[in-house]
């Protein structure tokens, strides 16, 4: 992206952001675009990053005004998945495993999904937290599941590191 398009990116988010607090009674506090996907209708997910005062003065109904428009919002607490090496907690540009082709999301090996031969699934961050603690995990699924042991307990971590503004964590 050249220098002119983030700038117009970033003023398209400010202009959006203005629009979305004139159309509600939001607290003052940072409201930020931590990323924008596609999705599937051709529209576009805002993932917003909210300081816990803006956070906890937003409508508990679900919906927020955008101008004339009403949109649907929930909170949004994902961990960082590497899609590279398929580990929590760091992107692919940040992936300490840079050498050496992509780990597959479908098996431990490293090729790309679509060259995958196993014939089931196996998750290779359960597989490695099995080996690390000897613990029991399932292992018979991709890294991409939600329902990942592993996933499961990098979330429920995240969700008690996430300062809400309320005194606790």
């Amino acid at each position: 992206m050249s220098r002119s398009e983030k700038y117009a990116s970033r003023e398209k988010e400010e202009k959006w952001i203005c629009r979305l607090r004139k159309g509600n009674t939001l607290t003052e506090g940072d409201i930020s675009v931590r990323f924008r996907r596609k999705v599937k209708n051709g529209t576009e997910d805002w993932i917003l990053a909210l300081a816990p005062v803006v956070f906890q003065g937003i409508p508990k109904q679900g919906r927020l005004n955008h101008g004339f428009t009403s949109l649907r919002y929930r909170e949004y607490l994902e961990p960082t998945r590497c899609f590279k090496c398929q580990r929590f907690g760091h992107m692919k540009s940040q992936c300490p495993d840079h050498a050496g082709p992509d780990y597959c999301t479908k098996c431990t090996g490293r090729h790309l999904p679509k060259d995958c031969k196993s014939k089931r699934p196996t998750c290779r961050n359960c597989t490695e937290y099995n080996s690390k603690t000897g613990a029991r995990t399932p292992t018979s699924h991709t890294v991409r599941d939600q329902k990942c042991g592993t996933y499961l307990r990098v979330r429920d971590h995240l969700v008690l590191m996430t300062d809400y503004g309320t005194g606790t964590k």
